[in-house]
């Protein structure tokens, strides 16, 4: 695909050096992306890739200038007038172009457009999950578990009690560890002023599943997450610069979460994410004994 869209490129060359030099352009340029999939794989593919269609994009332009002042075309008196009436003839000379040819404008429009949306996706994809991993060690071994039930139209259905406790007892062979992760949003007082904040509740097995200890304090445990236990929480390493500016004694201190009064026993490291947008707190999640499997009672 990226050979394809760097030979459609080469075609905007001006037609003298087309001939000359366009086949071994795109030669090479296939050669180098087979190169960079041995060196590194889709990564490199895509950067080196994307960084020749940039080059050949910013090279175009150039050349078509050298082929009019060869031909003694240019005469401009400023550098300023000279560099804008270029683009604008070259802008005119493409337009033509592809005016006298709108069978290939559209092909080539329609494949550029494919393969520019194909090419971003699988560079989003690979950004993500080679490039910017999570921030978590092992990040690619991380699974989420979701369920589905085709004979009621639920396509997305979250996980209960009773699939939590069927995975703590029953996912050894599949599951190096597992942990129930819910987030909700809750009001956290501050002095007199109350913020509506994102809290992600989790069993304590999450410590296992994500490894990052906290930077300051220590984790929740199974005692924290029994039932009646006092509750406790974390602080991100963003909440706690803002809203307790990285005071090192916040430890064994109470905020107020849902109007209930709540120990801090720690603070995240520093970047720190569980993919939600302005995380401020952990907590640990209560899993009922006897509750249900699914959200209508069974």
């Amino acid at each position: 695909m990226l050979v394809r869209l760097y030979a459609l490129l080469a075609a905007l060359l001006p037609p003298g050096f087309r001939a000359r030099f366009g086949d071994d352009l795109v030669a090479d340029y296939a050669d180098l992306l087979e190169d960079s999939r041995r060196a590194g794989g889709l990564p490199v593919v895509l950067t080196r890739g994307l960084r020749g269609l940039g080059d050949l994009a910013l090279r175009i332009p150039a050349e078509r200038r050298a082929e009019r002042a060869r031909a003694g075309r240019t005469s401009f008196s400023s550098r300023a007038s000279d560099t804008m009436g270029t683009h604008l003839r070259d802008l005119r000379v493409a337009w033509r172009a592809l005016a006298k040819a709108p069978a290939f404008t559209l092909t080539a429009i329609v494949t550029l457009a494919l393969g520019l949306g194909s090419t971003l996706a699988i560079f989003a994809l690979v950004q993500g999950i080679l490039l910017n991993p999570l921030a978590y060690p092992d990040s690619e071994r991380i699974v989420e578990v979701r369920h589905h039930s085709p004979g009621l139209d639920l396509p997305n259905l979250n996980n209960s009690d009773g699939t939590l406790r069927f995975y703590h007892a029953n996912g050894d062979p599949v599951f190096a560890a597992f942990a129930g992760l819910d987030v909700s949003r809750r009001n956290v007082l501050l002095g007199d002023t109350p913020e509506r904040v994102p809290v992600l509740y989790a069993t304590p097995e999450v410590w296992d599943v994500l490894r990052v200890p906290p930077a300051l304090g220590r984790a929740f445990t199974a005692a924290d997450a029994a039932e009646g236990a006092a509750p406790v929480a974390l602080l991100t390493h963003g909440a706690w610069t803002r809203w307790f500016g990285r005071d090192p004694g916040i430890v064994g201190r109470t905020v107020d979460i849902d109007g209930q009064s709540t120990e801090v026993v720690g603070v995240m490291p520093a970047g720190f994410d569980y993919d939600t947008d302005g995380l401020a707190l952990m907590a640990p999640l209560y899993v009922d004994p006897n509750g249900p499997f699914g959200a209508f009672g069974t």
